[in-house]
């Protein structure tokens, strides 16, 4: 009797760690996608005249949110107004990996440089210790606004 009831508590407890560990892995891992889309139409928050949008949103306790679109300059201007965005000319910038991040090939590939390399952008970043926060670059010579918000 005893023999089984100890057999019971210990299959009990390792039923119980490996729920735990999957919970575990589903807030801290960012395991619940929200949804992703290429080249799709329009999402909910971005203003009406963006177009040919990718995104891939995480959600989770570390969340990932991850766009890019095509956004005429004074339509990013405004929307960058309305967002508060304080935006800085930035010449030969290197930005975020994101193009890779959402499945699209590299936009530029000259030699010795990165494929993230910006001969001109518009960028506000308010980032935190950790890496995480918001990350705004917006690419005038290709019309292109890449907008990526994280926990970390």
């Amino acid at each position: 009797m005893i023999t089984k009831l100890l057999h019971f508590m210990k299959v009990a407890l390792i039923i119980g760690a490996l729920v735990g560990i999957g919970l575990i892995i589903a807030l801290f891992g960012g395991a619940f996608s929200r949804g992703s889309g290429s080249h799709v139409n329009s999402v909910s928050w971005l203003p009406k005249t963006a177009s040919d949008i990718t995104y891939h949103e995480d959600d989770g306790l570390f969340y990932h949110f991850c766009y890019e679109c095509t956004m005429a300059p004074e339509d990013f201007q405004n929307f960058a107004r309305e967002s508060r965005w304080t935006l800085n000319e930035k010449r030969d910038f290197h930005g975020t990996g994101g193009r890779l991040r959402l499945g699209l090939p590299p936009f530029r590939v000259e030699a010795n440089r990165s494929p993230n390399h910006y001969p001109f952008a518009l960028v506000y970043e308010n980032v935190a210790r950790n890496g995480g926060g918001i990350r705004v670059i917006y690419d005038p010579d290709r019309q292109r606004l890449f907008f990526d918000e994280s926990s970390n």
